[in-house]
């Protein structure tokens, strides 16, 4: 599924692209938020191009609304910071993981 990228920062993205600057994008990243809650979801997904709008997502949904802000924005800053290929991104009660795979 294509799912597009992030077009503002928003509330989570200034987080993972801080924690991405620091840490790379080739090791096991654990991103903890001070709010817990949100969806919760186990995402590969592939990220392409730092100039490409959209990225794709191993996940089936009925309602593309309902795909989790945190996996979006991980991937979102993913590209931002020019990490490219396929990533397992996961998220439950407020702790973001990224690993490449």
């Amino acid at each position: 599924m294509k799912i597009s990228h992030l077009v503002r920062d928003g509330q989570f993205l200034p987080r993972i692209k801080e924690v991405l600057e620091n840490e790379g994008c080739l090791g096991n990243l654990a991103i903890k938020f001070p709010r817990g809650g949100g969806y919760s979801g186990n995402i590969e997904v592939t990220i392409g191009s730092p100039t490409e709008k959209e990225f794709d997502a191993e996940v089936s949904l009925k309602d593309r609304t309902r795909f989790p802000a945190r996996i979006r924005a991980a991937a979102t800053a993913l590209r931002d910071s020019g990490c490219e290929g396929r990533f397992l991104i996961s998220h439950l009660d407020g702790v973001l993981n990224i690993r490449a795979v």
